[in-house]
């Protein structure tokens, strides 16, 4: 589990102006049980700034202790600091010049608990030592995908089917029984107007909304400028998770076809890569300013 090194010192709350040398926060965000979106959703408006400021390397699974890098743009340490949600810490903080992005991180690191184990001590020590000799198939997980398959969402843009994503945008509301989101979907399917059907939803923001008010802009049928109202970043999600799907099926065909063993074609991670990282120091450290550095803060 990683371990976090508070700061001694409390940050000063004043006003910050913005230069290329403090464009950006970078953050540590250490959450318990929580979406990692939500959570970042929450923490931008918070702090009066929108989702699209933050960013990270990657969202990090919700039913465990996970701690994760993200930057914020224009938004001070300070006002980060004084943010309390619950399950939820920041910490850590450093201004730098640019932002995180998908990939910019070298690796994760776990530590797993096994519960309720069934099975001899003998049994265990086998499947460890197989896990340590052969290591296993690194698949997307079931949050890449959520209950909704936004992988076929994401199928249906790519393919050019776009009343088909409409419609699956839109099936969402009927997930959420008893409550506005129901009653939207049932006046979507009787009427297909999209201005009565968001006269039944909340103004917060959702993917439904946003195609409804494509649909009410552009017409009942245009259903790819409708979906040009969904934002960048959810898009990519759904983009994302067809990616996954298609990765964990080529990982299975290539296991079930040619085995475990390296062949030519293959990308492999060179040992130099691995060294470079720690995988023993599970700690998360501050840097120690540079003397007299303006665009430096630390905090917990």
């Amino acid at each position: 589990m990683c371990s976090f090194i508070a700061s001694s010192h409390s940050v000063p709350v004043v006003r910050r102006k913005f230069s290329p040398e403090n464009e950006y926060v970078k953050f540590v965000l250490l959450k318990f049980n929580q979406d990692s979106f939500g959570v970042i959703s929450n923490l931008a408006n918070m702090c009066g700034s929108r989702r699209a400021c933050f960013s990270s390397c990657g969202l990090k699974d919700r039913r465990a202790i996970t701690a994760q890098e993200v930057t914020a743009r224009r938004v001070t340490a300070e006002a980060l600091s004084t943010i309390k949600l619950n399950s939820v810490k920041v910490g850590n903080f450093q201004y730098t010049t640019t932002p995180l992005r998908a990939g910019d991180h070298s690796g994760n690191r776990f530590t797993l608990v096994l519960r309720h184990f069934q099975g001899s001590e003998d049994h265990l020590n086998a499947g460890m030592q197989s896990l340590k000799d052969r290591g296993f198939i690194n698949y997307f997980g079931l949050q890449r995908f959520s209950t909704s398959r936004t992988h076929l969402f994401g199928k249906a843009i790519l393919t050019g089917h776009y009343q088909d994503a409409v419609d699956m945008v839109l099936d969402g509301l009927r997930r959420f029984p008893g409550n506005n989101r129901a009653n939207a979907y049932r006046v979507w399917m009787e009427t297909k107007d999209p201005d009565a059907t968001l006269s039944h939803l909340y103004k917060s923001h959702s993917a439904e909304r946003d195609v409804l008010h494509g649909l009410k802009k552009h017409g009942a049928e245009a259903y790819k400028e409708a979906l040009g109202h969904i934002t960048p970043s959810t898009l990519s999600l759904y983009f994302h998770a067809y990616q996954a799907w298609l990765f964990n099926l080529v990982a299975s065909r290539r296991i079930n076809e040619l085995g475990l063993q390296p062949i030519v074609g293959d990308l492999v991670l060179p040992a130099s890569a691995v060294n470079a990282v720690d995988l023993n120091d599970g700690s998360v450290e501050e840097s120690a300013p540079a003397e007299n550095d303006s665009a430096s803060a630390s905090g917990w």
